[in-house]
């Protein structure tokens, strides 16, 4: 109950230091194992893995934190320039990402199955009974142009319930319907999808 008793809290400067420093520990770790067994672990899309490209994704996400706009901007072009993570421009392809987990455009996509689920992202925007916590605006729907291939994988027509048990039709937020992989034993949309940490 002594405050003086207990080390005071870190300056931002000490926390970012070890933060970075951390980074690089583990960036020469993954390198020492991706050296040794390449062909099991490669650098590619999707990964399950944290691999050297993830830790680089991390690597700039700090330093954009930190207002650090040159190694952030650095460490961004390096894996773009890598050609291992191509945006996708179909539209059907595009929504599986968010559908079914697939696609070129995920650094790190956390692995799951049915066996081992993450958080219900999805149920937060869509449930089974029709109950919503967020639609979106008109306004946020005319913010994409035309061509853009992500409205039809962020938005769809669905039933909102308003009152008792009647139900409108409204565009709904849809980037985590459910990966039908994950779906509960019994087949039940449980809205979990693989969270992607890292996208090109």
């Amino acid at each position: 109950d002594n405050n003086s008793e207990y080390p005071g809290r870190s300056s931002m400067e000490a926390t970012y230091k070890l933060i970075l420093d951390d980074l690089d520990k583990a960036m020469g770790y993954v390198l020492a194992y991706e050296a040794k067994d390449s062909e099991t672990y490669p650098l590619q899309y999707m990964s399950s893995w944290i691999n050297s490209d993830v830790i680089k994704a991390l690597q700039a996400r700090v330093a954009l934190m930190m207002n650090d706009y040159s190694t952030a901007f650095k460490k961004s072009e390096e894996l773009i320039n890598s050609n291992r993570y191509p945006l996708m421009s179909d539209e059907a392809y595009f929504a599986s990402l968010w559908s079914n987990d697939n696609g070129t455009e995920a650094i790190w996509r956390v692995t799951m199955s049915i066996n081992y689920l993450g958080n219900a992202t999805g149920s937060i925007f869509l449930t089974n009974s029709g109950n919503m916590s967020f639609i979106p605006t008109a306004n946020t729907l005319k913010l994409y142009g035309s061509g853009d291939i992500r409205p039809k994988a962020y938005f769809a027509t669905t039933a909102v319930r308003v009152t008792g048990s009647n139900s409108v039709s409204v565009q709904a937020f849809y980037k985590y319907p459910g990966n039908y992989n994950l779906y509960s034993n019994t087949g039940v949309n449980n809205f979990v999808n693989m969270s992607k940490p890292f996208r090109i």
